[in-house]
């Protein structure tokens, strides 16, 4: 699936305004993203054209991120019998981390590479660059990215003659060491004064800052899936975790109820009455004691006021986090955690709500009960009636929960493909 995919993308560009670099070989890991290399200044253009082309074969958005000098998104084509994930990564441009200008890449993608029409010395030339790239991010080079090396030396040293570089035959096949990998560096940026240095130096510094607190990548979302006991969320959960572990990429941020670091009430106490029924929950009745009632509900609100905060600075700085349960769970089914129910104000459970993808699996209480035998018909009915006016009130997402596992799942997927596509059509605009 890997090489049509490659196929695909190279095919939508003509004009050698994109090199495949790196991913679709025998070396590379069946998980491993495919990179690829544009003229600085087209990445996010690029994406958006191999999104949209994607996107029409029925592929979705699962992630999008632009980090300034690379711009990466994982598609996925779900089906009933197969799931398929693959991320993508396009570099901008041949200087390192974008910091150079556009004379380099002219010079590459508009003189040196139109110049080769014969096969085996375009695919000579696309492995000098892959080689150069890959040392100027990474130094020295594992056996494996050596093993996909397909050049030698004078092919190296052709391509750095022309780009009027000064490279040491010493970092071919290993790659460059510390003080050659930085002079690689800046050299790429086509810097020659000692004023062009400073300056580099100084976007290099505001560069990595950004890249430190994830400043405009775009790529933070909140996902959080709400459901009586039954409704399937934790299946979906694990559909949701094989995307990202089929595609290589960084597992989300998963919170159960509250962040971990968060004690609950039970947990503080030592309560190992509340532990041991933990999978049947409506077993002990709520607490009648006013002043635990008042206790239980400030310490709660004080929790997912923290907890918001804290899923509020992970989206920001570029996180994705996946949350099973959360405050609308809590304000639908206060009995579960003993307090007898009362219904708060819209505006007050809007406040509290995490921001992002609020999905509620709407299911059948018959289901629910027939899956979950804590559950009885009338509490199953109750608590549908409590989610419904909730995710209505704080403007969630409803989910069909009595369709197929697969029909929910791409109802899911299709939600968070909307959203990274808005994000994605945000940065081709700017």
């Amino acid at each position: 699936m890997k090489r049509k995919v490659i196929k695909q993308i190279l095919d939508l560009f003509d004009d050698n305004s994109i090199i495949f670099l790196r991913g679709g070989d025998k070396q590379a890991r069946q998980e491993g993203d495919l990179d690829f290399l544009v003229p600085l200044g087209k990445s996010n253009h690029v994406c958006n054209i191999i999104v949209k082309y994607f996107r029409g074969c029925g592929w979705k958005l699962l992630s999008f991120r632009d980090i300034g000098y690379l711009s990466t998104f994982t598609i996925v084509l779900k089906s009933e019998n197969e799931t398929v994930a693959i991320k993508i990564d396009i570099f901008n441009g041949l200087s390192w981390r974008a910091l150079g200008d556009m004379q380099v890449d002219d010079k590459f993608f508009h003189q040196i590479l139109p110049e080769i029409n014969n096969t085996e010395s375009r695919l000579r030339l696309v492995s000098a660059i892959n080689f150069l790239h890959k040392t100027m991010y990474a130094g020295k080079l594992s056996k494996r990215d050596i093993a996909r090396i397909n050049c030698e030396w004078h092919d190296v040293n052709n391509l750095v003659t022309r780009l009027d570089w000064k490279v040491d035959e010493s970092i071919f096949p290993s790659g460059a060491g510390f003080f050659n990998k930085w002079s690689l560096r800046f050299q790429s940026s086509n810097a020659h004064s000692i004023f062009d240095f400073i300056r580099w130096l100084f976007y290099l510094f505001i560069k990595s800052f950004e890249s430190r607190i994830g400043y405009k990548w775009g790529s933070g979302l909140s996902i959080c899936i709400s459901g009586m006991d039954g409704s399937g969320k934790s299946t979906q959960f694990d559909e949701i975790l094989t995307w990202y572990k089929k595609s290589g990429m960084e597992l989300p941020y998963f919170i159960h109820f509250v962040p971990s670091f968060i004690p609950l009430p039970h947990q503080v106490f030592k309560r190992k009455k509340t532990v041991n029924n933990y999978t049947a929950p409506y077993t002990e009745v709520p607490v009648k004691n006013k002043l635990s009632i008042v206790i239980r509900k400030c310490w709660y609100l004080i929790t997912f006021a923290l907890s918001k905060l804290y899923v509020l600075s992970l989206t920001k700085t570029g996180g994705v986090v996946l949350s099973d349960r959360s405050f609308i769970d809590f304000t639908a089914d206060l009995e579960r955690v003993k307090i007898p129910h009362v219904e708060f104000k819209p505006f007050f459970k809007r406040i509290l709500t995490l921001k992002g993808l609020n999905l509620y699996l709407d299911t059948n209480p018959i289901s629910a009960v027939s899956r979950k035998g804590e559950l009885t018909i009338e509490r199953a009915n109750l608590l549908k009636k409590r989610y419904l006016l909730t995710i209505n009130q704080v403007s969630g997402i409803r989910i069909d929960g009595e369709l197929s596992q697969t029909e929910v799942s791409i109802n899911i997927l299709n939600k968070i493909d909307q959203h990274f596509y808005k994000e994605l059509n945000k940065k081709y605009k700017n």
